[in-house]
């Protein structure tokens, strides 16, 4: 009973401030429909400006709230006029545009906090820090307490804001009907930047609240980020009242979980994703190839694609497989990790830019495929030899996180895809059979630089001529219906859950196997090398890049990143701001021109065709 009490008592204490740091995504998701997914940057800056007050000029660290929300409220409003307002809008859900831009904003804060405070983990000590007191027998810390005090006192103070002003009853009419609320008179766009910086200002205080309790660093947000999606998810993604509750399930099982808290959330969000699939009716089957789907453009055929696609396949092939005869191993280094990374945008491109479904977790596919190699090739198969039972292993586990998550309109996969890839990195690292956060080496004699070089070019020129002849296909034009509008692409016959599950599962077992030869050329894989966060976001960032949506952008992309990990890594003024030119290049693009490199390659070749020729006049 004792035992009982005290997982009650510290649940309650947890829901609190775990209610306030979810409020913020729940108002801007409302308002907006747009995850702002930069909330786990806004969180690390509240707690480093808590800090910053409390080291320089003595402030208690809750009193910093009377600077910390201010403040945070005009940067969200700025943050809004600048950038957000700029986006398209959707009802149905967010839009991939605002998705990848407030990730942009993500990595640029993040930087920025490395740039001002180092990469060292900072905390907060006061008189009280220590201290504790004793709840229904419990004995629970003082700060524990007094920011579930804030956090109640804080929660009342918006539900009063949103339930007896004009302010409030005008953001709950944007929420629940925007068009309904123009009508009425309501200005939308003002109510949308007020909703921003709230959801800003609520986040900043949240990071507060989190500083008196916990050490930081510039990767402080993302655990948190995590839990406040799974809140949100259980509430319902536009009920900001049932944040409360949702909150309390989470601390609940959280503290019942005991030692095993840090994989809950990963494990949890995918399990609620699951519940709420299941209040959506699958329908009757459908055949899986559509029977009326949009035909190719004009002048455009499958059949006549083919053959121009392997030409140049070919050719590109025996170019790269004869380069080691007349270049050294430092270049032919730089082509393998270029290819690597074609592999990697294409194969992302494939969900993200054909078929619209937006991952942020493609890491946990490279995992699979080098973790299979290894072990396998620990007791003794061919390394070459496992990577089709990687890419078979990783098929399997895209039908695990798509299958919920695919039947649901809205962000519910992108949200998903996050979480499990961060669940799949601290279980690889926490079991002993994977090495833990050691890692595992490949057996003595398993390396040959020429065969690895020859399997992952291959593999790369396969990956994009595979995507050209995807794209022209029926099943390419299916991807492309559902990508632009999945309520017409369904009344034409296509099963959407089909086809983005077997896109998903196409990408993913070509990831592994990526994976797989990654293993077998550096020899040595360990959770935080091939389910690193930093390689899930520049899969991602490469396809935007080049262009999202078309074959060429991600090789573009590709050679672009390439390009920029040589520079950085070779020079030590811009080795630590990687992480600010990759948000700035994703802000820029999704600002200044959505279809990356190959749409500005467009627009410049338009506008030198259609520019006037100067010819002299004739002479007769």
């Amino acid at each position: 009973m004792k035992e009982l009490t005290a997982v009650l008592v510290n649940s309650l204490l947890a829901a609190g401030l775990y209610a306030t740091m979810s409020y913020g995504l729940a108002v801007i998701y409302g308002v907006m429909r747009i995850i702002n997914l930069a909330h786990a940057g806004i969180l690390m800056l509240g707690a480093y400006a808590t800090f910053t007050l409390h080291s320089r000029f003595g402030l208690d660290p809750f009193l910093t709230l009377a600077v910390v929300v201010p403040v945070f409220f005009g940067f969200g409003v700025l943050l809004y006029q600048t950038m957000v307002r700029r986006l398209p809008r959707s009802q149905a859900g967010p839009s991939i545009e605002s998705l990848l831009l407030l990730f942009g904003l993500w990595l640029v804060l993040q930087n920025l906090a490395y740039a001002l405070w180092g990469g060292d983990t900072q905390s907060i000590l006061t008189g009280y820090t220590m201290k504790s007191v004793t709840l229904l027998g419990v004995r629970v810390g003082v700060p524990s307490v007094a920011v579930f005090a804030v956090s109640v006192t804080s929660l009342l103070a918006l539900q009063v804001l949103l339930r007896r002003t004009y302010l409030g009853k005008a953001i709950r009419a944007v929420t629940q009907n925007r068009d309904a609320a123009l009508i009425a008179g309501v200005n939308a766009d003002r109510i949308s930047a007020v909703a921003f910086g709230l959801g800003t200002a609520l986040a900043g205080a949240a990071g507060t609240l989190l500083s008196t309790m916990y050490a930081f660093t510039p990767d402080f947000g993302r655990s948190f980020l995590l839990k406040s999606f799974c809140i949100i998810v259980l509430a319902g993604m536009e009920s900001v009242a049932g944040v409360a509750a949702g909150a309390f399930v989470l601390a609940l099982l959280e503290n019942a979980a005991g030692a095993y808290t840090d994989v809950v959330p990963g494990r949890f969000e995918l399990h609620a994703s699951r519940r709420r699939a299941r209040r959506v009716s699958a329908g009757p089957a459908r055949p899986f190839w559509p029977t009326r789907v949009a035909p190719p453009e004009p002048g455009v055929s499958a059949r006549r694609e083919w053959p121009r696609v392997l030409g140049l396949a070919a050719a590109a092939l025996v170019l790269l497989l004869a380069a080691p005869r007349a270049l050294e191993r430092g270049t032919l280094n730089d082509i393998w990790n270029v290819a690597f990374a074609v592999i990697l945008a294409s194969c992302w491109n494939l969900l993200g830019g054909f078929a619209g479904q937006v991952s942020i977790g493609y890491s946990a596919f490279i995992g699979i495929g080098a973790y299979t190699t290894v072990l396998l090739a620990l007791k003794g198969v061919n390394p070459y030899a496992t990577l089709p039972i990687g890419a078979a292993l990783a098929a399997l586990f895209s039908f695990v996180v798509g299958l919920p998550t695919f039947r649901l309109r809205g962000p519910y996969f992108t949200i998903a895809t996050i979480g499990v890839s961060e669940a799949v990195r601290v279980i690889a690292a926490g079991v002993s059979f994977t090495g833990g956060s050691s890692g595992l080496r490949m057996p003595p004699g398993s390396f040959d630089f020429t065969a690895n070089y020859a399997a992952m070019v291959t593999l790369a020129v396969a990956v994009v001529a595979l995507a050209a002849g995807i794209r022209k296909s029926p099943f390419g034009q299916a991807l492309a219906a559902i990508r632009q509008d999945i309520d017409a692409a369904e009344a034409l016959g296509i099963d959407s859950t089909k086809y983005k599950l077997l896109v998903h599962a196409l990408s993913a077992a070509l990831v592994a196997v990526a994976g797989g030869l990654f293993a077998i050329n550096f020899q040595y894989i360990s959770p935080n090398s091939v389910f690193d966060f930093r390689l899930s976001l520049t899969i991602v960032l490469m396809p935007i890049v080049g262009g999202l949506g078309t074959v060429a952008g991600p090789v573009l992309g590709a050679l672009l990143f390439g390009y920029l990990q040589i520079k950085l890594l070779s020079s030590s003024g811009l080795r630590d701001s990687y992480l600010f030119i990759y948000g700035a290049m994703l802000i820029a693009v999704m600002l200044f021109e959505p279809k990356g490199l190959v749409g500005l390659l467009r627009r410049l070749w338009r506008a030198v065709s259609r520019s006037p020729s100067k010819r002299l006049p004739d002479a007769g």
